[in-house]
């Protein structure tokens, strides 16, 4: 994992979370969608998340499949509930 994956990972977290910094859902979805995109295992299955419950299956399966590729479990465990 290079330096600047855990960044973005950690500016998700930064902006999802209103107890120290001001959130904002925008600008959370923008960094998560952009790590996710560049490959995070992590933001994929979280980016993923959120395309499920916007209905948008077919991105989200194909982020699911991205991390379940790299061994993520939670990848998995999603796509055996999806696809059956």
């Amino acid at each position: 994992m290079k330096k600047w994956e855990i960044d973005v990972a950690v500016l998700c977290i930064f902006f999802a979370r209103p107890e120290q910094f001001e959130k904002s859902f925008e600008k959370y979805l923008h960094w998560l969608k952009l790590s996710a995109n560049q490959g995070h295992i992590l933001a994929q299955v979280e980016y993923a998340n959120h395309l499920f419950l916007q209905k948008d299956t077919d991105k989200a399966i194909d982020l699911y499949m991205a991390a379940a590729k790299k061994g993520n479990e939670l990848a998995k465990n999603k796509l055996s509930i999806i696809l059956g």
